[in-house]
């Protein structure tokens, strides 16, 4: 077998190379003063890794252009306004 998958949360997998790679990068890290991890909490952090990836997907708002240039011009008509709709007086401030 030259890969497998160990894990999947959502539509992200997690392969056992991924964890192999992980794991020895943690133990190289060991070396330098940290205390070595064992393979079940580097596989526990990808995994935790994956599900926030899916989360922050699942979460993501799209806006549009068009949405952002009537918020736009909506904020500036309310600046506009306390000042009097004058725009020279506000290029001073």
């Amino acid at each position: 077998v030259v890969d497998k998958i160990v894990a999947k949360v959502d539509n992200n997998i997690v392969l056992e190379s991924e964890v192999q790679k992980t794991y020895i990068e943690a133990i190289a890290q060991s070396q330098q003063g940290m205390e070595a991890p064992n393979r079940c909490s580097v596989f526990e952090s990808l995994l935790i890794n994956k599900l926030m990836v899916a989360k922050a997907e699942i979460d993501s708002v799209v806006v549009t252009d068009a949405e952002v240039l009537v918020q736009t011009n909506n904020r500036f008509s309310m600046v506009m306004q306390q000042f009097g709709g004058d725009e020279n007086m506000l290029a001073e401030i």
